[in-house]
C-alpha cells in the first residue's frame, strides 16, 4: 500500500505522545518543594495523550 510508511510512523507517534503525557502527569503528581509545572500544563499534554492512546488503540 502507498501509505504503509505513514501507518508506521504512527505508532512510534502515538507511544511518544502517550509516554510524554505520562511523564507530564508524573511530574505534576510527584510532590516537590517547588512547583515544576502548573497544571495548565498538563491539560494539553493529558489531551494529546488520550487522541493519541485512542488512535493506537483502535489501529488508526
Amino acid at each position: 500500500m502507498w501509505d504503509d510508511d505513514a501507518y508506521a510512523g504512527i505508532v512510534p507517534a502515538c507511544v511518544t505522545s502517550a509516554g510524554a503525557a505520562a511523564a507530564t502527569v508524573a511530574v505534576c503528581v510527584v510532590p516537590a518543594v517547588r512547583r515544576v509545572l502548573g497544571w495548565g500544563w498538563v491539560v494539553p499534554a493529558l489531551v494529546l495523550g488520550v487522541v493519541a492512546g485512542v488512535w493506537w488503540a483502535t489501529g488508526g
